[in-house]
């Protein structure tokens, strides 16, 4: 091959010769079998018209709203929660909810989160002590406060009980999944097909 390039065999991929031979090369690969069309999430580019690589995607921090919606619990039983507390940034996707999830052994999950967070403080410059102090005087008040309810919608959702889906009165499961992140928020989270990364793991 040589160290120096042959500047008269110069080819452009989108040459018309290229891009033709790149398409009967796919093309003869379909054929026998070699490669498939699959689903995939992409990033699509409403003005191009088609999908974007990752490293030509700019992901940007944006300031926004938090919404809160209220899932009212079907036929609570007595010293049940009469409904479940939802916030999204994204109201738009509340009417293709499928489910809400509640994290499936919340004790253990914020237990955990309690343990890494001393572990940090332990070994943390004195500028960092005073956000991770702060975050865990948070925690144990959130668990304090917070894990009684999540206990019950955590049995509530190992007894099947469902919910009624705000706007469009339809019933929906109550399931246990581990997305759901005890630490934050209710510590629930609304289950919308097709709209996150994660529905796709």
């Amino acid at each position: 091959m040589g160290c120096s390039c042959d500047w008269r065999r110069l080819r452009f991929t989108l040459d018309p010769m290229c891009a033709s031979a790149v398409r009967a090369t796919f093309f003869d690969l379909f054929q026998k079998d070699r490669i498939y069309r699959g689903k995939r999430l992409v990033n699509w580019d409403t003005f191009l018209q088609t999908a974007v690589s990752n490293d030509e995607v700019e992901n940007v921090t944006v300031k926004g709203h938090f919404y809160h919606f209220r899932y009212p619990v079907i036929d609570p039983k007595p010293g049940e929660p009469t409904h479940v507390v939802i916030a999204t940034t994204r109201p738009e996707t509340m009417l293709g909810d499928t489910a809400v999830a509640v994290h499936p052994d919340p004790a253990t999950a914020l237990a955990k989160l309690e343990s890494e967070i001393r572990d940090k403080l332990s070994t943390s410059s004195a500028k960092e002590k005073s956000e991770l102090q702060a975050e865990l005087d948070a925690l144990i008040d959130r668990r304090k406060n917070m894990l009684p309810q999540l206990e019950k919608l955590r049995d509530m959702a190992a007894d099947g009980r469902r919910l009624m889906l705000p706007l469009a009165e339809r019933e929906i499961p109550l399931v246990a999944d581990q997305w759901a992140k005890p630490e934050l928020g209710s510590g629930c989270v609304k289950i919308t097909p097709a709209h996150d990364p994660n529905d796709y793991e």
